[in-house]
């Protein structure tokens, strides 16, 4: 079951008549747990302070792992200003994972090529857990923070992540909403307004409509994307109102669907299979 805090599915093992075993496993999930809240926010780096705070534990725990992590490369401190961040490990293991670095390269020639043709940001997005985890863009961005590889947002703050929602069963995306909305407040990000409304009609077209309710004068387009059968993503462009209003919604989502399916049958041919 997911649990509604910023430690994604993190167990409290406090207590356990196993504890040895009960706290290393607590031990491992705290590292993933750190891994990926620094992944949230790379460019910038966390300070210890935050990064406890974010966890929700104290500075001593999270020096302590963060010690480990880093003599074993996966987190790295910079020296100018004692920032955590990913390490050099991070990288170098995922080039071996090499169906979704395939994917990733494919998938950039794909986004540019809708970029270029409404001119405008478009956007691979993959489903992680509560997150969506931008894989490709290209474009110039209409949104003022922008938009780069590797950018984590939960899934209700953007039109990618409403797609997906939209595309899961209704009792799993009600779940996901409420977990996904509370990560969203606790790293002050703004969700969509209107979201039920919003994922209700997305259910319904078979693709996601923002229009303003994020960013006011920003319209957004998303629509889910599947392998084997099995929802792994999605596309999404954006624009300002001006050059995507919503007389354009039927010219825009036909050439998301074509490119959704190129997507698709390459993600399906490098083995990546979805999320259940």
């Amino acid at each position: 079951m997911l649990q509604s805090t910023p430690h994604y599915h993190m167990v409290d093992f406090s207590g356990g008549a196993v504890k040895n075993d009960l706290q290393g496993t607590q031990s491992i999930s705290r590292a993933i747990t750190i891994l990926r809240i620094l992944s949230e926010r790379e460019r910038f780096g966390w300070r210890l302070v935050d990064l406890a705070a974010r966890c929700g534990w104290s500075r001593p725990t999270t020096h302590r792992i963060l010690t480990v992590l880093q003599r074993e490369r996966l987190v790295r401190q910079r020296e100018e200003d004692r920032r955590y961040q990913l390490g050099p490990l991070a990288f170098e293991l995922g080039l071996a994972v090499s169906p979704y670095m395939l994917f990733q390269h494919a998938a950039h020639d794909t986004v540019q090529g809708i970029a270029r043709r409404f001119r405008t940001q478009a956007i691979v997005y993959t489903y992680s857990g509560l997150d969506t985890v931008c894989a490709a863009c290209d474009g110039v961005s209409p949104y003022p923070s922008g938009l780069e590889v590797g950018t984590r947002l939960p899934l209700v703050c953007n039109v990618g992540g409403v797609a997906m929602l939209a595309a899961l069963p209704p009792d799993r995306c009600t779940i996901l909403v409420t977990a996904s909305e509370q990560l969203a407040r606790e790293r002050g990000l703004s969700t969509m307004k209107t979201l039920g409304q919003m994922i209700t009609r997305a259910r319904a077209q078979g693709y996601a409509l923002n229009l303003g309710k994020m960013t006011r004068g920003v319209n957004s387009f998303g629509l889910a994307l599947f392998s084997h059968q099995k929802l792994f993503g999605a596309l999404a462009i954006a624009g300002t109102a001006e050059a995507f209003p919503v007389e354009r919604t039927e010219e825009v989502i036909a050439a998301m669907r074509e490119a959704a399916r190129i997507l698709e049958q390459t993600a399906a041919s490098h083995g990546i299979r979805g999320d259940d």
